[in-house]
């Protein structure tokens, strides 16, 4: 009787940690918030969006490189600040300039998804508060390596 329940005890604990690992890597590998604006947004009138081809990509250790420029950024600000919030959970936020509560420039590196695997969002709003240009990139690039790339 006593072995019985042990193995019913076992078992449901097994179970369990098999759930929560399931569950942590699911949360680790899901994208990041921020690439629904380019999305929702990369078809509108007035957005430029930018991909780099992989032969580019390759050359700087960079395996995603999107670049989306707003001429009119009122509309997509409070969203963008929305999904830069959820990402920057855990992040290391290298940089950040917030006016009014929204935030008119940021340099985030998010958590890694695998070892040796980086990922960035770089945005800023132009000085007139209109335009506005918002950069994900992911890759083996450090953050060193990134800061002279956009020097």
């Amino acid at each position: 009787m006593k072995t019985q329940k042990f193995k019913l005890i076992i078992s449901c604990i097994a179970i369990l940690a098999l759930s929560f690992t399931c569950c942590a890597k699911a949360m680790a590998t899901e994208p990041p918030a921020i690439l629904s604006i380019f999305t929702k947004y990369s078809d509108y009138k007035g957005v430029t969006m930018f991909e780099a081809s992989d032969e580019l990509l390759k050359t700087y250790k960079i395996s995603t490189f999107k670049s989306i420029y707003f001429q009119k950024m009122q509309v997509p600000l409070k969203e963008i600040k929305t999904c830069i919030d959820k990402d920057k959970v855990g992040a290391s936020t290298i940089k950040e300039t917030v006016k009014d509560g929204l935030i008119f420039s940021g340099y985030y590196k998010l958590k890694n998804i695998r070892p040796n695997v980086n990922r960035y969002i770089i945005f800023k709003v132009n000085d007139d508060g209109i335009h506005g240009t918002l950069i994900f990139i992911e890759g083996e690039i450090s953050p060193n390596e990134l800061v002279n790339l956009l020097k």
